[in-house]
């Protein structure tokens, strides 16, 4: 279960390379690292995944060790998961960094970001621009603290010439937009004249962004947490089986 449920939590991540995930991959230094390559959250998935895989591998493994008592497979049983427990410190090192990085940079990272990455349209090469257009249609937000710092700071951007926010700032059939990518606005005038009725100008984004990366931080070091505390009990009974064994082979 803890193998299977691991797997799924770092595929998720793995796949939703169009998603919120670009967001996460803030800096050090209140930049962001390049989109092109994986952050820190896509190596804790890619551990995850492998993680998971191997459990299910040696909970295969230990139950051929239990049913033929056999040495040999409780020995590799318990290196294995002395290896994974390795591992699992490192992911849990790493969620430890992120949280760190979204803490104390993720504001700047987003608004410096912003000025040379943001695009604005559906077809966006950039996967930062796709990934905050997401963010401000899923959270019904526009802008990080503000929907002025678009017209003002974002150079990419053409349609400010003409529009005063991103149409993804409007009010809009949300499933419509992040199933199929289409635009179906409450009002078409929202992004050349917003108002709060027909557009989301008075919701910043920067809380939900912040919330969504802590959350996935948080669930991934507690199912780390868990499954640590279940591996290491598991190798204590490794241990105890392989001396139950060789007591009972020297008798």
């Amino acid at each position: 279960i803890f193998g299977a449920t691991l797997i799924g939590l770092g595929a998720w991540v793995i796949v939703d390379q169009d998603g919120l995930v670009q967001l996460a991959k803030v800096g050090h230094e209140g930049t962001y690292e390049n989109f092109s390559k994986p952050g820190i959250l896509d190596v804790m998935s890619g551990i995850a995944v492998v993680e998971g895989s191997l459990t299910v591998l040696l909970t295969i493994l230990g139950f051929c060790g239990l049913g033929k008592k056999s040495k040999c497979y409780l020995a590799l049983y318990s290196g294995i998961l002395i290896a994974l427990i390795l591992l699992q410190i490192a992911l849990i090192a790493l969620a430890g960094v992120l949280k760190d990085r979204v803490n104390q940079n993720l504001r700047k990272a987003l608004k410096e970001v912003i000025k040379t990455e943001y695009e604005g349209f559906v077809e966006s090469e950039s996967k930062f621009s796709r990934s905050l257009d997401i963010a401000q249609v899923m959270f019904e937000c526009c802008g990080v603290d503000s929907y002025l710092e678009f017209n003002s700071t974002a150079m990419k951007w053409t349609d400010r010439t003409s529009n005063q926010i991103p149409k993804t700032c409007c009010k809009l059939d949300k499933d419509a937009y992040l199933e199929e990518k289409q635009y179906i606005f409450v009002n078409r005038n929202c992004a050349r004249l917003p108002t709060p009725d027909i557009s989301n100008i008075g919701r910043a984004c920067y809380n939900d962004i912040e919330t969504w990366i802590i959350n996935r931080i948080v669930v991934t070091l507690a199912l780390t947490v868990a499954f640590t505390t279940f591996q290491i009990l598991g190798t204590i009974f490794a241990f105890c089986l392989l001396h139950a064994f060789r007591k009972k082979s020297l008798v």
